[in-house]
């Protein structure tokens, strides 16, 4: 793991988004599969994405995917897709037919079993797995990543790409990409920042198992935590 800490969550922002945006621009593969995360810090990546990077980023080659999603539907506040849309979809030239939003609106069991199929169609394989290069993750209050939650470190093992998972203390159910695909990926990026998130990230950092968001920083190869 590598600890990139900036003095502000600007600094952090443009920072992640050169390290993303030199890697695509390097790489000499005609697509590039990109995960994406909810949250206020995904959506300070994507509007800085769709103003300065908006001619600087390789979008025809771009095949978005979202690393989780709530049940609810598209238009809903709690969408990431949403989200998504709102602050970078909207005004960035992206494939229309690369975006592969999650169905909240659908039956979780069945959206999480369509879109395991979907992203074992749509990527290459490694080790019987999904390879995604670039796998973009926040780190929750609690330690949790892609909706899964401490406590479910059951879950650290399972094969399936994307499982139907309920939030512990609300049963909200969401569509989650699981730890094994995550570490499968090319490239791991966390983003976090703020004063109240120092103390999660210390843990993190530390290497506590019992924390998704460590316990994947910790095994990937080369997963890279942005800080601020």
């Amino acid at each position: 793991m590598i600890v990139k800490s900036y003095l502000s969550t600007e600094d952090a922002v443009r920072g992640l988004t050169e390290v993303l945006s030199a890697s695509m621009l390097s790489s000499s593969q005609e697509l590039l599969s990109i995960a994406v995360s909810g949250g206020n810090n995904p959506a300070l990546l994507f509007r800085l994405w769709a103003t300065e990077y908006k001619e600087r980023f390789p979008w025809q080659r771009i095949q978005l995917y979202w690393v989780d999603e709530r049940c609810v539907p598209p238009t809903d506040s709690e969408s990431n897709y949403l989200m998504t849309k709102t602050n970078l979809l909207d005004a960035v030239p992206l494939n229309v037919q690369n975006i592969f939003r999650i169905h909240g609106e659908a039956n979780p069991f069945d959206e999480a079993d369509r879109y395991t199929k979907l992203v074992r169609k749509n990527l290459a394989d490694a080790s019987g797995l999904p390879v995604f290069d670039y796998v973009l993750l926040g780190v929750g209050p609690d330690g949790h990543t892609s909706s899964v939650f401490p406590g479910q470190e059951d879950l650290y093992e399972t094969a399936a790409p994307y499982l139907a998972n309920a939030h512990p203390q609300t049963n909200q159910m969401r569509v989650a990409l699981m730890p094994r695909t995550i570490l499968n990926a090319r490239n791991i990026f966390f983003f976090a920042t703020g004063k109240g998130k120092a103390a999660i990230l210390k843990s993190v950092i530390a290497g506590d198992d019992r924390l998704p968001a460590s316990y994947i920083a910790h095994h990937a190869a080369d997963a890279i935590l942005f800080i601020a």
